[in-house]
């Protein structure tokens, strides 16, 4: 479920018109409906917040990362708690964390191509995108989230967290296996960290796992392509090639209306190593994007004026070919 269906979903549970919830946050009844329908799928935080707590709901559960609509904070840390003890009961009882075989040293044009084949295996075909879903239903990761950093050291000393990766106190992840030797994870969040820099750490785990990365592996060479991984996973070129044919413009204000809060990561996507990536798998991308494109330019997204300097995209896009 959708963001914007969530909202409509709980609106009309507490049968509330699109005023009641437009005069309670402080918008217009026209922007609440186009975040209904996923018109405006880059939602501020602030909104984020305002309509988690009309509703009176969390924010995880408003976002579609989690069908807990409210979670006692203590309860949750129990839970997280008696969970993580138990997994890693597991992996002792197995000799560790069990890891599957990979190349070493992969580069940034074969961890583009792996991105868009994800793109393409988990149709995904809506931006921005939120890899939180796919983490959750086609890896069986479990989500749990933090808020404070008091909140996060409880709960690496009461289960004992191996964090296989930390950024900023966004997320931290580990890996387990059960006794049928399936890899599960589990993914620590920070719920009160910006929307965007989230979905950029989760399509890096997600790049970790969509790699094949072990502990084995060099550290400086996974980071890089898991960074690259998750770069062309939420800004697929084919997208961005899609929209510049339909004469879209892109400056920092127009390319976070489409692709979200990622102002901050602009300048990591202007200068990002030249990838060639097959012309049949862009081809595959980009008939993706084609609806929600279309659904851009009906709604009157793509008309809207640009403002600001334009985007030199130019190296992002080298080596691009249809």
């Amino acid at each position: 479920m959708t963001v914007g269906e969530r909202i409509k979903e709980l609106r009309k549970e507490q049968q509330m018109t699109l005023e009641d919830v437009a005069q309670a946050i402080g918008v217009g009844r026209a922007t609440v409906l186009k975040y209904e329908t996923g018109a405006i799928s880059n939602i501020p935080t602030e909104r984020v917040h305002q309509i988690a707590n009309l509703f009176k709901v969390t924010r995880p559960y408003l976002m579609g990362w989690t069908d807990e609509r409210k979670v006692n904070p203590s309860e949750n840390l129990d839970m997280v708690a008696n969970k993580l003890k138990e997994t890693n009961k597991l992996a002792l009882q197995h000799g560790g964390y069990w890891e599957n075989t990979a190349i070493d040293m992969l580069d940034c044009t074969t961890a583009a191509t792996q991105a868009a084949r994800a793109l393409v295996k988990f149709g995904i075909s809506r931006a921005p995108i939120y890899p939180h879903k796919i983490l959750q239903q086609s890896m069986l990761a479990t989500m749990i989230s933090f808020s404070s950093p008091d909140e996060l050291d409880t709960i690496i000393l009461n289960t004992k967290l191996k964090a296989v990766r930390q950024a900023n106190d966004l997320v931290m992840s580990t890996v387990y296996h059960t006794e049928d030797g399936q890899k599960n994870y589990i993914f620590a969040v920070n719920r009160d960290a910006p929307q965007g820099k989230i979905r950029l750490a989760l399509a890096v785990e997600l790049g970790h796992i969509y790699l094949g990365h072990t502990s084995k592996m060099n550290t400086t060479s996974k980071m890089h392509d898991a960074e690259c991984f998750a770069l062309h996973f939420e800004f697929p070129r084919a997208l961005i090639q899609l929209l510049s044919e339909r004469g879209y413009v892109f400056t920092k204000e127009s390319f976070q209306r489409v692709f979200g809060d990622c102002e901050w990561c602009l300048p990591t996507i202007m200068n990002a190593a030249p990838v060639s990536i097959s012309p049949e798998l862009n081809q595959m991308v980009k008939e993706l994007f084609v609806p929600h494109v279309n659904l851009l330019e009906e709604t009157g997204i793509l008309s809207i004026p640009a403002r600001g300097e334009e985007l030199d995209l130019s190296r992002y896009m080298e080596g691009y070919e249809e």
